[in-house]
C-alpha cells in the first residue's frame, strides 16, 4: 500500500470517527459536513471523495461491527441456546455502541428498502436473516441441530424481535431498557422456540 493510499484511508477514517461522535452528541440534524470537514481540518470537497451525503457517511458507520458476529460465534463451543444468546447480545451490544442518535438516523434510512441505493443498507434485513440462517445451517451440520430444523422460520423469529427491540429502543428515545427485554428473551422465548430441534 502507497503512503497516498494509507493516507486516503486515515482520512476517511477520521471523517467517519469525526462524524460518529458529533452526531452521537448532538443528533444528526444538528451536525452539517461543514462541521464535520471543519472538525477533521480538511477541505469540503474531501467528504465528498469519500461520501455523497450525510445518510452515506451514517450507513457506512452502522455497517462496520456487524460483520464479525458469525466469525466469533464459530469459535465458540457450549450449547447451541448460549451461542443464539451471545448473537442476540452481541447484535444489540453494537447497536447502542453507536449510540442512539445514529440508530434512530440509520432506521430512519433503511424503513423504506426502495429508497436506500442497492450497494447500501437496503438489504441489511436480508443480509441479517441470511447471516443467522447460514448460523443455524452449520449447527445442524455440526449435529447440534436436528436436521429438520425451520432455519428460516427461526432466523424470521429472532431477527424480527431484534429489529423490534431496536426501533422500540429508537422510539422510547433510548428510554427502554432493551439487555433487560433481551435478556428475558433468552431465558423464557429462545430456549423455547429452539427446544425441539436440539439434536443433543
Amino acid at each position: 500500500m502507497t503512503n497516498r493510499q494509507k493516507a486516503a484511508m486515515e482520512t476517511r477514517r477520521r471523517l467517519l470517527e469525526t462524524a460518529k461522535q458529533m452526531i452521537a452528541e448532538q443528533g444528526f440534524c444538528h451536525v452539517s459536513i461543514d462541521d464535520i470537514v471543519k472538525a477533521c481540518g480538511v477541505a469540503r470537497g474531501t467528504f465528498y471523495t469519500y461520501f455523497k451525503n450525510k445518510e452515506d457517511i451514517v450507513q457506512a458507520i452502522s455497517r462496520q461491527p456487524f460483520s464479525d458476529i458469525e466469525a466469533e460465534m464459530e469459535k465458540m463451543s457450549g450449547l447451541m441456546e448460549e451461542k443464539l444468546c451471545y448473537y442476540v447480545r452481541e447484535f444489540t451490544e453494537r447497536i447502542q455502541q453507536h449510540g442512539l442518535k445514529i440508530t434512530q438516523q440509520w432506521v430512519k434510512c433503511v424503513i423504506d428498502p426502495d429508497a436506500v441505493p442497492e450497494d447500501k443498507d437496503g438489504k441489511k434485513l436480508d443480509y441479517d436473516l441470511q447471516s443467522l440462517q447460514g448460523i443455524l445451517q452449520k449447527a445442524i451440520a455440526a449435529g447440534d441441530l436436528k436436521a429438520d430444523t425451520p432455519v428460516q422460520r427461526i432466523s424470521r423469529l429472532m431477527i424480527s424481535q431484534l429489529y423490534g427491540v431496536m426501533t422500540c429502543w429508537c422510539m422510547s428515545n433510548g428510554a427502554m431498557d432493551t439487555k433487560g427485554l433481551l435478556e428475558d428473551y433468552c431465558s423464557i422465548q429462545l430456549p423455547a422456540l429452539i427446544a425441539p430441534y436440539l439434536a443433543k
